[in-house]
């Protein structure tokens, strides 16, 4: 309570000057007692403990003190490790293996080797890294009988460490240790684990990236990748598979707990983490996680398996990047002491330098052109607009690329400037990400409709992608055409193509390749003089209206609709309820509405689908009830 009024940054200094004031008193024993080694071990603890105490504080001290806070750490503990073996050769002391350990423990991010976290561990290049190399020497400096008890003392520590670690930690301790302990005898249960983990990195499971077509994607432009993995079979029968790595929600063992796992969304963070400011992604598309391995022969070797991950549409930012660059997953695996995860790596594929660039292979490719004309057909000023949706399996090729005359569809019209506006390409993942009890109760999930995607001649497995484009047409100020003719599939593709365009508020399919339009006639002007010329005749009419006998209206026909398509009948026959259903009788009145009702669900339901009636079936139930 007596340092509340310092507050939090107060106590943090207050304590770091207490850790300072032992040092200095360490500092003065060790200068009266220079054999005194169990002094300088006391001594680099503190200073150790000061470090992560900084550590653990917000904010901690500036990089440069950190920095020198870690190097007198570990300086102290060298010079208690140097201590301690000069006083074994005096026969002052005896075998205490836990002054080295704590050194190689501090390098490794705790000094009792317990809690360690992946994040703390040493990295290439880094002063931590270097004590590794600094505690080898270290032990070689013992003489050959002491050397061989202290090296056997210290593999068994590091041996019982491994066994709690977390399984990221485990791989990197083993490695690291392996540095300092190389072929003693003592470390043959480590080498083994090592040996483990090294033929599953390199001889069982492979990692595989590939470009989708030809090397030459050009800049800024999209082309396809796909990630896989391979392994072979005993590898798929020890582990069980390797579907859970493309699900959500997987109940799984972490360390030494279960908890709730995302796959799917820990891979894709790791796609994107890998390719950064390189490359941009387009869109990820995962393959069903249940979607079956296949046989491939790897490095002319057969009994290899391959199982699809992910589809990628990805574009290089630069020119000079002739690289994709690595992906990495962390996988799950068991050895002797429990759950292990090691980093997979994939392979860099080569891509060519500079702006060239080849059309990207796409399979099974279909366009849907929707054109609304109304605006012009009207008058309303409303321009013209094409709407393309293109689907396929692979990147999707520009529109300029797959369709000839999409500039001069209309005479008197162009693309507008900035015109051409495309939604980012969808990628269809197959298969739903998460796997619930129900489904599993259900029989488990169910093969696609269609089967599962099959490799090409280069062993590509390809997903679905979906992009749409619309179009704007403007005025140049010329002679407008008769009609808008539908741009056409390039030569150098393959595909199909459907031709919609509005009609009122129905979407009805082209005939040929040509939408008639008549241009509208309606200028402002014109508007003008047209209503006050409808005013005058409407007067007229009703002068001459009023000398006649009222006649009653009984043919019964002018609700029918001026064109026949699905939405125009049934507008005219809910008029037909509204106008005349008193003077149709209750049994004609309640048949009008079940119709009505039937056209509706037939027509425009849920169920309808993309089904259009034709006009023999309009034109029957219009005659139908002009009759009745």
């Amino acid at each position: 309570p007596g340092l509340d009024h310092v507050g939090a940054e107060g106590r943090a200094q207050l304590v770091d000057r207490g850790y300072g004031v032992a040092l200095e008193l360490m500092d003065a024993a060790l200068a009266q007692r220079p054999d005194a080694w169990n002094l300088a071990v006391l001594a680099a603890a503190l200073t150790y403990d000061r470090l992560q105490f900084q550590e653990s504080i917000a904010g901690g001290p500036d990089p440069e003190t950190f920095a020198a806070y870690r190097r007198d750490a570990f300086a102290a503990f060298a010079d208690a490790a140097r201590r301690y073996r000069e006083s074994l050769e005096r026969g002052e002391t005896r075998d205490d293996p836990s002054v080295i350990r704590r050194w190689f423990g501090a390098a490794m991010g705790t000094a009792e080797l317990n809690f360690l976290r992946p994040d703390d561990l040493p990295r290439e290049g880094t002063l931590q890294d270097d004590q590794i190399d600094l505690i080898r020497n270290a032990f070689d400096a013992f003489e050959p009988e002491a050397r061989d008890r202290h090296i056997t003392a210290f593999a068994n520590d590091v041996q019982q460490a491994v066994g709690r670690a977390t399984p990221e930690v485990k791989p990197r301790l083993v490695r690291h240790a392996l540095r300092i302990i190389g072929d003693h005898p003592a470390g043959a249960s480590l080498r083994a684990m090592q040996e483990l983990y090294r033929d599953l990195v390199s001889d069982e499971i492979k990692l595989r990236l590939a470009i989708d077509g030809d090397d030459r994607v050009g800049v800024d432009e999209p082309f396809g990748a796909m990630l896989s993995l391979r392994f072979t079979h005993a590898v798929d029968r020890e582990t069980g598979g390797f579907g859970k790595y493309l699900q959500n929600g997987v109940y799984a063992r972490v360390g030494n707990q279960f908890r709730v796992v995302n796959y799917r969304d820990d891979l894709e963070k790791t796609i994107r983490d890998a390719f950064g400011d390189r490359f941009e992604i387009d869109a990820i598309g995962f393959f069903d996680a249940f979607m079956p391995a296949r046989g491939v022969v790897e490095e002319n070797q057969e009994g290899w398996m391959e199982k699809p991950l992910a589809y990628l549409v990805l574009r290089r930012r630069d020119a000079a990047i002739d690289t994709v660059p690595e992906v990495s997953m962390d996988m799950q695996f068991t050895d002797q002491t429990g759950p292990v995860t090691l980093g997979i790596a994939s392979n860099t594929p080569l891509i060519a330098g500079g702006e060239d660039r080849t059309t990207r292979p796409c399979r099974d490719l279909e366009i849907d052109q929707v054109v609304d004309v109304r605006g012009l057909v009207e008058g309303d000023g409303e321009p013209v607009t094409l709407e393309v949706r293109l689907r396929g399996e692979g990147v999707l090729p520009d529109v300029r690329e797959v369709l000839r005359g999409l500039d001069t569809a209309l005479d008197g019209f162009e693309i507008a400037e900035d015109g051409i506006e495309a939604d980012p390409p969808i990628v269809l993942s197959d298969g739903n990400a998460a796997t619930t009890p129900m489904t599993m109760r259900m029989g488990g999930p169910q093969a696609p409709a269609g089967g599962y995607p099959e490799p090409d001649e280069n062993g590509i497995y390809r997903l679905p992608i979906e992009q749409t484009v619309r179009i704007v047409y403007q005025p140049t100020g010329g002679p407008v055409g008769a009609a808008f003719a539908m741009p056409t599939l390039a030569e150098a593709f393959d595909g199909t193509v459907a031709n919609r365009f509005y009609d009122d508020l129905d979407i009805m399919p082209v005939e040929g390749d040509r939408v008639p339009l008549t241009v509208g006639f309606w200028s402002p002007v014109r508007i003008v003089l047209a209503i006050l010329l409808a005013g005058f005749v409407a007067g007229v009419a009703m002068a001459v209206l009023r000398r006649r006998p009222v006649l009653a209206n009984d043919d019964g026909r002018d609700w029918t609709p001026a064109r026949l398509t699905p939405l125009g009948v049934v507008t005219g026959l809910r008029r037909l309820e509204s106008e005349r259903g008193a003077s149709l009788g209750d049994e004609r009145s309640r048949s009008l509405r079940a119709e009505i009702d039937r056209l509706e669900r037939s027509w425009f339901g849920p169920d309808s689908g993309d089904r259009m009636p034709e006009e023999r079936e309009l034109r029957a139930v219009v005659e139908r009830w002009s009759a009745a």
